[in-house]
């Protein structure tokens, strides 16, 4: 299930690259409610309480009052725990609340509030993460209940496996080194694209950061990726530009049953590549 995150600081939304730096902020929160309505669950992090320089409590109380909300930041006892479910959230996150001795009790804090907990070990929100790394937990020890089953790096550059990626697995996740020049493509809602300024100055690769995506849906023009909760289009050129890594991934999530044997929708025979794959070890 993708869970959008909607992330709060200075009585605004921001968006922040890699947990620290901020790309875009915005005043008015109801273009995401809007936005996130179709979700039956949304992260939302007040970044402010995380570091510990006050909170945004009533922005908070106003988004989780119309969006079924999972809220963390800065939660570090049961108290703050129930307050925080008193602003209308349907979960929080616990951070350091929970251990004791170095051990986790999750068990106890769940009981105090219900069963309403979700535990945080990496921080508030978007740390970054080498793609590697994320690839082979996703693998071994699963996110949110869901694993995968394998996955192939693909290169970047070869257009036609990432195409044929993206149809027969349903999508790629893919690396990018984001320019600045991105970030007001971005904010205005517009595809990313390269710019007259080419890949120096604001459109050198990474001057906005790097950023793990998962490709969508492509055409002869464009590839669409989610990004902070919405899709977004990209350029083949932009694409050329600024990604940096692929990989295709073998999700049980993405099969079906055909005779009786795990297949992608348009039949691609699972069982197959799986004996195949068990061969090379």
């Amino acid at each position: 299930m993708l869970i959008p995150s909607i992330d709060l600081m200075g009585g605004k939304v921001v968006q922040l690259v890699q947990g620290s730096k901020k790309a875009l902020e915005f005043d008015d929160p109801q273009e995401w409610i809007d936005r996130f309505r179709k979700y039956p669950l949304v992260q939302l992090i007040d970044l402010d309480a995380a570091l510990g320089r006050g909170h945004n409590r009533d922005l908070v109380r106003a988004i989780a009052g119309q969006l079924p909300c999972q809220v963390g930041g800065g939660i570090r006892t049961i108290e703050a725990a129930e307050e925080t479910l008193g602003t209308g959230a349907r979960k929080i996150i616990l951070g350091s609340s929970l251990i004791s001795n170095g051990a986790i009790n999750l068990s106890a804090a769940a009981n105090a509030l219900n069963g309403a907990v979700s535990l945080a070990k990496t921080g508030a929100n978007d740390n970054g993460a080498q793609e590697i790394d994320v690839l082979n937990y996703w693998r071994q020890t699963g996110i949110a209940g869901h694993k995968i089953q394998a996955y192939v790096a693909l290169e970047p550059s070869n257009t036609t496996h990432i195409m044929d990626g993206t149809w027969i697995f349903g999508g790629c996740y893919i690396g990018l080194a984001l320019p600045k020049t991105a970030q007001a493509q971005t904010q205005n809602h517009q595809p990313w694209s390269a710019t007259a300024a080419g890949t120096t100055g604001d459109g050198a690769p990474g001057s906005w950061g790097g950023h793990a995506v998962p490709v969508v849906a492509y055409d002869s023009r464009s590839v669409t990726v989610v990004t902070w909760g919405a899709l977004q289009t990209m350029t083949w050129g932009f694409w050329a530009a600024y990604c940096d890594e692929a990989y295709a991934i073998l999700s049980p999530d993405f099969l079906k049953k055909k005779d009786g044997k795990p297949a992608t929708p348009d039949g691609f025979n699972v069982q197959q590549l799986l004996e195949d794959l068990a061969d090379l070890k």
